[in-house]
């Protein structure tokens, strides 16, 4: 009897044992599984505010505008420049424009924007913008930072006038079309044959180039002008069947009447491939000192 009662004593503890870490282990993992849910909902407010600031700097592809009272025309792009890029009026931007021609209907010219910021953080640069108005209620149909240019579609899509169609890409059959009114868009004495001219120079130029030359040389190429100024010529050169996504750019100049390309590339040039041609800051305004290993400000 004495051993007997001595057993069920022990069975009693080991029970109570058992209960105790049972309910131990229950609340470790329910405590457990709290923390990670808390930490899963972290997580994804996180993650949704994220992608709130994210889409908060999505722009409008065609933002429109409706003329109001008092307001420029100037000013009715600026308006529509900070519904495309919707980040630059969150941070400040300065942004000016200018209305280069207005027939009333369709309006184009240039915009700056400078994100006012110093030293490596400085962010400044020059476009053109295209708009098209109808009952008062102006679109942005275009913006370029390689100067007068823009989509074909795009300019046939909001009935741009010829007059006023710059150089455009063909987005469906990948050709670059001239534009019918050379005289208003070709600037600083630039004529429709220096393109001839710029290819041929451009070829005689990426010969040279073993790594490249094969792509343009079995393409057609065309010249879009980015800037041109007298005698010097800053462009890409566009191949015929291709997107011509992140296309460089090249640098030319007229030297006893023709084009010579002396550089092609994305980077900013070295100083010694430009100087002694002395571009000026119109067409390109820093170049890379080799010597002392820093960008330099072409005045």
């Amino acid at each position: 009897m004495k051993n007997q009662k001595v057993d069920t004593k022990l069975g009693v503890a080991i029970i109570v044992i058992f209960a105790i870490t049972a309910v131990s282990l229950m609340w470790i993992y329910e405590n457990g599984k709290s923390e990670q849910t808390q930490q899963s909902q972290m997580v994804n407010n996180v993650q949704q505010k994220n992608q709130g600031v994210q889409n908060s700097f999505e722009g409008e592809e065609f933002p429109t505008v409706t003329m109001q009272p008092g307001v420029s025309l100037e000013g009715i792009i600026r308006q529509a420049i900070f519904k495309k890029f919707p980040e630059w009026k969150v941070k400040n931007y300065s942004v000016t424009t200018t209305v280069e021609k207005n027939n009333g209907s369709h309006a184009f010219g240039e915009f700056a924007y400078d994100n006012n910021q110093s030293n490596k953080y400085h962010n400044a640069a020059k476009g053109i913008w295209f708009a098209a108005g109808l009952n008062d209620i102006w679109t942005l149909t275009s913006i370029s930072y390689a100067g007068y240019n823009g989509i074909c579609q795009n300019f046939k899509k909001y009935n741009f006038p010829a007059d006023m169609t710059p150089d455009c890409w063909d987005d469906e059959k990948n050709v670059l079309v001239d534009t019918p009114n050379p005289a208003l868009f070709y600037k600083d004495g630039f004529i429709k044959t220096d393109k001839k001219e710029l290819v041929q120079a451009f070829i005689s130029y990426i010969k040279n180039d073993p790594t490249h030359s094969t792509y343009y040389l079995n393409n057609n190429l065309y010249v879009r002008i980015n800037k041109s100024a007298k005698g010097y010529f800053n462009g890409t050169m566009l191949v015929g069947g291709s997107k011509n996504i992140s296309a460089p750019y090249f640098l030319a100049v007229r030297k006893n009447g023709n084009w010579k390309v002396v550089f092609n590339g994305q980077d900013i040039p070295n100083c010694d491939i430009i100087e002694p041609f002395n571009f000026p800051s119109k067409i390109i305004n820093k170049c890379y000192d080799e010597q002392n290993k820093q960008a330099k400000t072409i005045l």
